[in-house]
């Protein structure tokens, strides 16, 4: 569920010149990537493969 941060215009405009940097596709992207780093949360804790960068969901039937 997509949400709204508020954020002062000197700071999106860092955010703006990183994701063009990173080359992130999106401020999601970016912001994740970033807070992944700064916590040191492995991706397997996310529901990530290793290796990919893409979220995945599993079907409901895998859940149970």
């Amino acid at each position: 569920m997509p949400t709204t941060i508020t954020v002062k215009r000197g700071t999106r405009e860092k955010l703006e010149r990183l994701k063009k940097e990173r080359k992130a596709k999106s401020f999601d992207q970016l912001l994740a990537d970033i807070a992944e780093k700064e916590l040191g949360i492995p991706d397997s804790l996310f529901g990530k493969v290793k290796g990919i960068k893409e979220n995945f969901e599993r079907e409901h039937e895998e859940r149970l």
